[in-house]
């Protein structure tokens, strides 16, 4: 598959969700005008990963990193939240305090998968407009991870992550 990506991240990741299964993460359209949502979590992080290993070099050397989205997981939103980037409505509030799973496909899950994607893109073009610094989605979700992380063990998150049961976590 790396030979045939041709040193291309989203043909990687085409042919990932294409020859693995379990890599497909598409979600089905929110109403009958929208399209299905395509996240390709895994695949991303796979990708994402061969690049970071190889530092943009040999198998992980890719001209088009800059094409793929955070990784929308469970971590990121809660630190997108936390951090005030992201607002959640006080029922989606509720729902997460009393840990109440959201079904995989459920609009709620999708929303904040979506929203999660599109917060990350405003983040990196206002640290590129604000700041000059062109970082890649990459770059911002490994950062938000490991602040989560950080702010996980001081007790500094404000809600607790949404609870997905499926393969593309």
């Amino acid at each position: 598959m790396l030979e045939e990506a041709e040193n291309s991240a989203t043909r990687l990741v085409s042919l990932i969700v294409s020859n693995i299964p379990s890599f497909n993460d598409v979600s089905a359209p929110l109403s009958r005008s929208s399209k299905p949502l395509k996240f390709y979590k895994r695949a991303q992080i796979l990708v994402a990963d061969l690049w970071a290993c190889f530092c943009n070099t040999s198998y992980g050397h890719f001209t088009d990193i800059d094409k793929l989205s955070m990784f929308s997981d469970y971590r990121v939103p809660q630190i997108l939240h936390s951090l005030g980037c992201l607002r959640y409505s006080p029922s989606l509030i509720s729902l997460l305090r009393n840990g109440t799973p959201l079904k995989s496909g459920d609009r709620l899950e999708i929303e904040i998968r979506g929203c999660s994607i599109w917060c990350v893109e405003l983040l990196r073009r206002e640290l590129k407009r604000n700041w000059g610094r062109d970082l890649n989605a990459i770059l911002i979700d490994f950062w938000l991870w490991d602040e989560a992380q950080k702010l996980k063990k001081m007790g500094g998150l404000t809600i607790p992550f949404h609870r997905t049961r499926g393969v593309f976590y």
